[in-house]
């Protein structure tokens, strides 16, 4: 299908690495216009504490992304964050949360939304002192009605902050999305049957959240796969039986772009993993990413659970983790290569240097 005039046309990609040690960490964007503009956020965890690992990335002003961490006793986290900004035929809004501390889910009004054409992507700070709670921090968010944007998360005693973009799409046209959501009980596979979709052209959006106390981290990270046009299927490492509620999108591209899965399927134990992927035009490509897009095969420590997610060149994607046990770790992601209407918009790619666990992260061609 060829371009439209109103079509989903990405207008700049703007791709940041780097280290966080303290709160806030501001970084200077290139201009963006606000109200068409998300952040997919990821992180790679150097602490043993988990409740320091996660991070709030959010747009402040036009020319400033703001990160944040609990930083409770210094430790540090790598950081891979996307800026997506369209050029028309999408609109953005954010929806931040402060401190809440008081009984979830926490709805959120909405500018009336089309929800067939509509996602939530969300990144979020745990407000915790400790790893006793840290299943209190794990944060979904999920579009409930046309004006309703639900928070939730389990309220026991830690608490966090969250920053969530609900994109939404002018038309089903440029591209559409179906949810799906579901709890874990006591299995560890979960398989979601959807509408037809052109697996090339589809991603998954993740969160999820926790209603027990004290589940292991192998029981709350998730990771689920377009295993072919007509399902999803869903896999955790499953050892207390613990229940987790998983929200979920599946987005598929109508009117151009593309999409890359990248499947850690044997899992790892060592970091930065490199995956070859056909190339791509990095002034029109993102990482699709999320705090929660994985799973764990050990409960050894819940900050293993989180990895960073960039492009470090045209034809190279790189996945970062904590790696100082043998746990293994299976990762899911996607590279989408969004829609340019024809080269009628200006694309812009910022990719700045930085490195993790010793590997250099260079601007690519």
């Amino acid at each position: 299908m060829s371009p439209s005039a109103n079509a989903a046309d990405i207008e700049a990609v703007q791709r940041f690495t780097g280290t966080t040690t303290s709160t806030p960490t501001d970084v200077t964007l290139t201009s963006v216009d606000e109200t068409s503009t998300f952040i997919f956020a990821s992180v790679d965890a150097n602490d043993s504490n988990f409740y320091q690992a996660a991070n709030r990335s959010e747009i402040t002003s036009s020319t400033n992304m703001r990160i944040t961490v609990n930083d409770a006793t210094g430790a540090d986290s790598d950081y891979a964050n996307n800026v997506v900004e369209f050029a028309s035929g999408v609109t953005v809004q954010e929806v931040t949360t402060g401190d809440l501390t008081t009984e979830f889910p926490d709805a959120n009004t909405l500018t009336s939304i089309d929800t067939a054409t509509s996602f939530a992507v969300l990144s979020w700070e745990c407000n915790d002192t400790s790893n006793s709670n840290f299943e209190d921090c794990f944060t979904s968010a999920e579009i409930t009605s046309s004006t309703n944007l639900e928070i939730a998360r389990d309220d026991d005693t830690a608490s966090s902050n969250t920053t969530a973009y609900v994109v939404e799409g002018d038309s089903s046209s440029d591209f559409s999305t179906q949810k799906f959501t579901f709890s874990w009980g006591t299995s560890s596979t979960h398989n979601e049957t959807i509408s037809s979709v052109t697996t090339g052209n589809s991603f998954i959006v993740l969160s999820f959240n926790v209603n027990n106390n004290f589940p292991t981290a192998d029981d709350i990270a998730t990771r689920c796969v377009i295993t072919n046009s007509t399902n999803v299927d869903c896999s955790r490492d499953n050892t207390d039986n613990r229940s987790t509620n998983v929200i979920g999108w599946v987005v598929e591209l109508n009117d151009g772009g593309s999409v890359q899965q990248i499947d850690e399927s044997t899992g790892s134990t060592s970091s930065p993993l490199d995956e070859t992927i056909t190339a791509v035009d990095l002034t029109l490509s993102s990482e699709v990413t999320s705090l929660n897009h994985q799973r764990q095969t050990s409960s050894a420590g819940a900050h293993r659970g989180y990895a960073s997610r960039t492009l470090t060149s045209t034809t190279n994607h790189r996945i970062a983790f904590d790696d100082s046990s043998s746990d293994t770790f299976q990762a899911e992601g996607y590279v989408v290569e969004w829609n340019d209407g024809g080269g009628a918009v200006n694309t812009t790619t910022v990719l700045h240097n930085s490195t993790i666990h010793g590997a250099t992260i260079t601007s690519g061609s």
